[in-house]
């Protein structure tokens, strides 16, 4: 147990750091790049994206998956994603300037060239970061992630600053690739792995069949609205969307990075005892949406401010959109949860139905708003979301028995804790008048009251997130005083272990 409680220790810190740097990022690049040099990496990066997703199809998943792995596995997956990778690459490559003509950017056609040698790439590295899942090194791999992404970051930046536009991501994606290959050779040494086999073919395409099936779904959704609108209306409607997209979703990346990696084994493991699976999974719900409704309210009362303190005075245009996001995706809990629970099970099947019906009308649905401008896309998330919570909620039923009303009276102390943390705001709104453009001053206290607010309505709801923030205090109390004792802080590591 403790290694794998240090592997998911490594992961989550891991996942948080590479969110933060990723953040900041944005902030600088932001400022640095116009809204219509964003929006056009963002359509190349789409274009790549799809790619990306459809290399699934012969991903090295299997080796993490497998009871054994031998070298001629190893082999085989390099052998299989490098062949589709290239074919896929090279697709690209010669379609490049028919992309950039679509698009009326010349220079997009040397954007997605350059991103596609990163791609190829990338099949040098894949194979080991794969191994290294498989033993659960999730710090070795923590430290290349952290590396790659520091690299991307101040690749991009300099350049940026250097006038290379939206070049610059396309370049530091490159260097980003090469830096993770470079990383991998020098921790895992072994040229073997880049011998072409086909010696077990049949289990990497039975694998990444499916696999591969469900992240072209996803990768699709999320990246053909942004092909459309890029089209239909300007490549500057592009960037204000994408970075709409990308401040509404703050709190659903952190409050959503470690959810997969906690909830999977920990339903896995209450099915293989045997147990009911309705109040794990209705207590997930609750704890879930203690901090997800929230924050999501805060997003779209304090956007204004937010929008100008991470992107700059030049995104004035993205607060409506980010407003709007924010309050439909109060729906979005659900379907952060259909999926780990559904492989816990054993359902894969069921997981892969959702996919296939909600995407798709999803992404008719913004395609068909897109040609309406951005805050129409934003509000099309209202028939969204929610559809997609319906559909997960449909088939999770099928396979862990609960009540409609018995989820509504789970999330009652929630929803009062989300009005304890709303009162002190509109308490504000009352004294300096209901306006939503605060100053960052003003800003701040009204996170810090709503903070409060939330603490309070903890207490009094008596809300079992109390009990685990308390124990988690507890636990780094210990931990300090235990480091302040000569002798004590291995032996209590050890305990632990």
């Amino acid at each position: 147990m403790g290694g794998v409680r240090r592997a998911l220790l490594f992961a989550s810190a891991e996942r948080y750091i590479c969110l933060a740097l990723n953040f900041a990022a944005i902030a600088l690049v932001s400022r640095l790049l116009t809204p219509t040099e964003v929006g056009t990496s963002a359509i190349g990066l789409a274009l790549i994206t799809i790619a990306i997703a459809l290399r699934e199809f012969a991903a090295c998943g299997f080796l993490v998956q497998g009871a054994e792995v031998n070298q001629d596995d190893v082999r085989t997956a390099f052998t299989i994603q490098f062949i589709m990778t290239f074919a896929l690459a090279s697709l690209i490559v010669l379609s490049a300037d028919s992309f950039a003509d679509f698009y009326g950017e010349p220079r997009l056609a040397d954007f997605v060239r350059i991103v596609s040698l990163g791609l190829v790439a990338e099949t040098f590295s894949a194979p080991t970061l794969s191994l290294l899942r498989r033993a659960l090194e999730f710090g070795t791999l923590a430290i290349i992630n952290i590396l790659a992404l520091c690299v991307n970051s101040s690749v991009t930046i300099v350049l940026a600053l250097a006038g290379f536009g939206f070049m610059s991501v396309g370049w530091a994606w490159l260097a980003s690739a090469l830096t993770t290959v470079l990383l991998t050779l020098t921790m895992r040494p072994n040229l073997q792995t880049f011998r072409f086999s086909l010696a077990s073919w049949r289990r990497a395409v039975a694998f990444g069949s499916y696999n591969g099936a469900m992240t072209t779904l996803a990768r699709v959704f999320e990246t053909l609205p942004q092909l459309v609108l890029g089209r239909v209306l300007s490549l500057q409607t592009v960037g204000l969307y994408n970075r709409s997209v990308t401040v509404a979703g703050i709190p659903d990346k952190f409050i959503f990075a470690g959810v997969f990696n906690v909830a999977f084994p920990a339903l896995a493991a209450e099915f293989r005892s045997g147990r009911s699976l309705k109040d794990p999974l209705l207590q997930a719900f609750r704890l879930i949406v203690v901090f997800h409704w929230p924050a999501m309210i805060a997003i779209a009362v304090l956007a204004d401010p937010i929008v100008r303190l991470i992107l700059g005075e030049q995104w004035g245009e993205v607060v409506l959109p980010v407003q709007i996001m924010a309050l439909a995706s109060l729906a979005l809990f659900p379907v952060v949860l259909a999926q780990p629970l559904l492989m816990a099970v054993g359902a894969m099947r069921d997981a892969f139905l959702i996919n296939l019906i909600v995407l798709p009308i999803s992404a008719l649905v913004l395609c068909g708003a897109s040609s309406f401008g951005i805050v129409a896309m934003a509000a099309s998330q209202f028939l969204i979301i929610p559809f997609q919570a319906y559909i997960s909620l449909r088939y999770v039923r099928r396979h862990v028995h609960f009540e409609w009303l018995e989820m509504v009276a789970a999330l009652r102390d929630s929803a009062a804790v989300t009005c304890f943390m709303v009162l002190p705001i509109l308490l504000l709104f009352v004294v300096i008048g209901f306006r939503l453009d605060l100053s960052f001053g003003t800003a701040a206290l009204a996170a810090c009251l709503s903070a409060a607010g939330w603490l309070l309505g903890v207490r009094v709801t008596r809300h079992p997130i109390g009990d685990e923030i308390r124990r988690v205090a507890a636990a780094v109390e210990r931990r300090l005083a235990g480091s302040r004792v000569p002798g004590t802080r291995w032996s209590s590591v050890q305990a632990e272990d």
